[in-house]
Parts: C-alpha cells; sequence; structure tokens
C-alpha cells in the first residue's frame, strides 16, 4: 500500500511537470493516440520511482521519457531522421 506522503509527493510532481512533459511527448510521437499511452507510461515509472527514492526531478523524469521513446517505438520517423542526421554529422 502506498503512503499518503508518497500520493501528495507524487500529485504535486505531476502537477508541476505535466504541461512540460506532455508538450515534450507531442513534438516527439509519431502519433497523437501514442501521447496518452506514453504519458501514462512515464508517470507510471516516475511513480515507481518515488516509492523507492522518495524524489524525482523534471530532468529524471524527462530521461525517463527518453528511455521510454527508444524502448516502445514511439519516436516519428522525422524525428530519429534528424536524429541519425545529427549522430552522422559528428562522425563525419
Amino acid at each position: 500500500m502506498v503512503s499518503e506522503e508518497i500520493r501528495e509527493k507524487f500529485e504535486i510532481f505531476y502537477k508541476e511537470t505535466y504541461k512540460e512533459i506532455s508538450k515534450y511527448v507531442v513534438c516527439h510521437v509519431k502519433s497523437c493516440d501514442d501521447v496518452e499511452d506514453l504519458l501514462q507510461i512515464i508517470y507510471l515509472n516516475a511513480f515507481k520511482v518515488l516509492k523507492k527514492q522518495k524524489e524525482i526531478t523534471k530532468t529524471y523524469l524527462l530521461g525517463i521519457a527518453k528511455q521510454d521513446f527508444f524502448t516502445h517505438h514511439f519516436y516519428s520517423p522525422h524525428f530519429i531522421h534528424r536524429f541519425i542526421l545529427k549522430k552522422c554529422s559528428t562522425i563525419f
């Protein structure tokens, strides 16, 4: 069972970060249908971390988002193309 303190911390954290994280997700996913699914995954992972560590930052949450993009193949083809071009330009 989750303590009231953790629920309150998560609720505050969610309210403080949701707008920025959702904008980030919308700009990087391949389908609008994926936005809510990915946000749910991101915040579920954040909640699990918060239960263990008692603290979580917005930067850490963005890291979770980036990892989940790759794990669940949510990145848009346009984003992947830009990512590959950027990586290739550093090589040559």
